[in-house]
């Protein structure tokens, strides 16, 4: 069974109660902190990422009571998301970085913004295999084989 990715940086923009973060990770990571200081919903995250990859985002933000439970609440009044991930692919070391931005349109209804995925050469040399998705349309590819159909990113919940 191949290893799964490994995590060296978590960043999340207005994910329940965190405003920011910007978490470099190493081999042992230990979360400490007060009651309610967020340490459950930064795990969330990353947990709302893996579901997302296995199921489709509406129904993984479903199981989380919808948009507007992970969405952050402020007085500044947010509508998006985000979450980007930088890790190391065990087998061949390998780094990259995979991210999305979720906006709010409504209570009911949600557009997945921008999507990122960028695998860097192993030797650090030439340019990274990038795949970019704003809005539903691909900007931003280097990638030679054939693409996918983009999914509409207009969701309701």
């Amino acid at each position: 069974m191949p290893k799964p990715p490994f995590l060296t940086r978590v960043k999340l923009r207005n994910y329940k109660s965190i405003a920011r973060c910007d978490v470099e990770l190493g081999p042992l990571g230990i979360l400490v902190g007060p009651n309610g200081s967020g340490k459950s919903n930064f795990l969330d995250a990353l947990s709302l990422v893996s579901d997302a990859l296995l199921m489709p985002m509406h129904r993984a933000l479903r199981e989380r009571h919808g948009l507007t439970e992970v969405m952050r609440r402020s007085p500044e009044r947010t509508n998006s998301l985000g979450i980007e991930l930088h890790f190391i692919l065990p087998d061949n070391l390998q780094r990259g970085r995979y991210g999305f931005e979720i906006t709010s349109e409504d209570k009911r209804s949600f557009v997945i913004s921008r999507e990122i995925c960028e695998i860097y050469p192993a030797d650090g040399i030439g340019e990274p295999v990038r795949f970019e998705v704003k809005a539903g349309e691909i900007v931003n590819t280097n990638v030679a084989l054939p693409l996918p159909q983009v999914l509409s990113d207009r969701l309701f919940l």
